[in-house]
């Protein structure tokens, strides 16, 4: 299964989403509620414009492991974005439901410096 999730990741990463949510598909084959792998998987879903199916295997993962931290992040955001929350907005909520992430915090800052605070 790792093999399959690691060639997810690197297609993923070079914009083949399609072989991208292939590889996932292998690997939930062999482990069907891997958090992560549908995490990942809900990843490349929502880059592909289906939120949906995104928030489905999110919400999947969660039920699999309500404690898995990444999925919940992940999971508000695309919630937060199908309410019409920009990104700005949308990590101004986020660090304050997950103030220990600094992940969150450093994302909040690049989208403060590229587009103001969003009150102007």
């Amino acid at each position: 299964m790792p093999a399959h999730v690691n060639i997810g990741l690197a297609h993923h990463r070079v914009g083949d989403l399609s072989s991208a949510i292939t590889a996932y598909h292998n690997a939930l084959l062999l482990a069907p509620n891997d958090v992560e792998t549908l995490n990942n998987l809900a990843l490349v879903q929502a880059d592909m414009g289906r939120t949906q199916d995104a928030i489905s295997n999110l919400r999947l993962a969660l039920k699999t492991d309500p404690n898995y931290e990444m999925g919940r992040v992940n999971l508000r955001s695309l919630e937060l974005e199908v309410q019409g929350s920009d990104p700005f907005q949308v990590h101004l909520i986020l660090v304050a439901e997950f103030p220990h992430r600094a992940d969150l915090w450093m994302k909040l800052a690049v989208l403060h410096g590229r587009h103001g605070s969003g009150s102007e």
